[in-house]
């Protein structure tokens, strides 16, 4: 059978057009629509990422502002504070001690030197568990403290080359503690140590052990520099 061929290729070209205008596939108003929204939603997109740029650049601005220290900057810091700070100290100038007594004491009399026999510190090794004196290694202002704990009433003093400083009492049938802290300045080689006083001496013992100590101890302090 003979064709036609020019007939034929309208007549395809026919059933093609059919086909197409039959399918779903959109037409060109809903692809228009379409790509306008994506258009829109990438401006929009468009404008949130450079929102976001700004903002970061401007943290990380403030972050080098905040961060930014010059050597002028240091050298005033480091000058105020040193302006504050006090002088370092040199430990050796600020002697302190502690010491208790172990035992009891039940020979008393006028006077009667307390010998503090265990030393607990004494950076200078300017006490004496043996005469019970502190021998001042430097020059300054010191604390100065003892407690006592005795029965039957007695009356102790705080003495300094032979000058009394302060004294404490207590009177009673039971144990009790006497305490007291002095603060006064002192010279090198000054004696400070603890005694009985010779006009009121009581009756009872002195009492030392793990159920209330008796102390003497001392420190200088630190005094304020004027720089």
């Amino acid at each position: 059978m003979a064709f036609d061929w020019p007939i034929q290729c309208l007549l395809l070209l026919g059933m093609v057009s059919t086909v197409i205008s039959d399918s779903n596939y959109p037409d060109d108003g809903i692809i228009s629509g379409m790509m306008s929204s994506l258009l829109q939603e990438n401006n929009m997109l468009k404008e949130r990422l450079s929102y976001l740029e700004n903002t970061v650049n401007k943290l990380l601005n403030m972050v080098t502002e905040l961060s930014k220290e010059t050597e002028t900057d240091k050298e005033k810091r480091l000058l105020l504070s040193s302006s504050r700070d006090t002088v370092p100290l040199n430990t050796r100038e600020y002697p302190a001690f502690y010491t208790l007594l172990t035992h009891q004491e039940t020979n008393i009399s006028p006077h009667h030197t307390l010998v503090f026999d265990m030393v607990r510190t004494d950076t200078h090794k300017a006490y004496s568990n043996l005469t019970g004196a502190y021998t001042v290694p430097v020059e300054g202002m010191y604390v100065i403290s003892w407690s006592v704990r005795s029965y039957g009433g007695h009356s102790f003093e705080l003495v300094c080359n032979g000058q009394v400083l302060d004294s404490g009492f207590n009177d009673g049938n039971l144990q009790q503690t006497t305490g007291k802290t002095y603060l006064g300045h002192f010279k090198v080689n000054d004696v400070i140590f603890v005694r009985t006083h010779d006009s009121y001496v009581g009756n009872g013992y002195i009492y030392s052990n793990h159920h209330g100590y008796s102390t003497f101890l001392g420190y200088r302090i630190i005094q304020q520099i004027d720089l």
